[in-house]
C-alpha cells in the first residue's frame, strides 16, 4: 500500500513581500495539486521559527502526497521550472528556504461517540435546511 508523505517548504521572505507571496502561493499550490499524487496543501504562517533569518518572515506550505514516487516525479520533472518561476517573480525578496519530507508513520484520531457523530451529522443536515 502506498505511504502518504508530507512535503514541507519553508520560505523566508522580506516582510514587505509576504502579502504578494501569499497571493502567488495560491496559484502555485493549485498547480502542484494538479499533479499526480498531490492531494492537499496547507499554508501556514508560523508564530515562531528559530530557523528564520533575522528580519525575515516565514511562510510554510505542507503538501500531502500519496507516495514518495509521486514526489520524486515532481522533483525530477516540474520542480526546476516552478522554482525558476518563483525566483523570477520574487528574486532577492526570498532570503532563504528549507524543505523536509516526512513519511507518515501513523494516524491517530480522537475517539468520538456515536451520539456525538449523530449530533454532528444531523446538526449539519438540519442546520442547512
Amino acid at each position: 500500500m502506498p505511504c502518504l508523505c508530507l512535503y514541507e517548504v519553508n520560505c523566508y521572505l522580506q516582510p514587505e513581500a509576504k502579502a504578494e507571496f501569499l497571493i502567488f502561493l495560491d496559484t502555485h499550490a493549485q498547480e502542484l495539486l494538479k499533479l499526480k499524487g498531490f492531494m492537499r496543501a496547507h499554508v501556514y504562517e508560523p508564530e515562531e521559527d528559530c530557523n528564520c533569518p533575522k528580519g525575515a518572515v516565514t511562510v510554510t506550505v505542507q503538501y500531502e502526497v500519496l507516495t514518495r514516487a509521486n514526489l520524486e516525479h515532481y522533483f525530477e520533472n516540474e520542480a526546476p521550472a516552478m522554482k525558476a518561476d518563483t525566483i523570477s517573480k520574487f528574486g532577492s525578496k526570498i532570503v532563504g528556504s528549507t524543505r523536509r519530507i516526512l513519511k507518515v508513520n501513523k494516524h491517530l484520531n480522537r475517539k468520538i461517540s456515536l451520539w456525538v457523530k449523530c449530533c454532528m451529522f444531523f446538526g449539519g443536515v438540519l442546520g442547512s435546511m
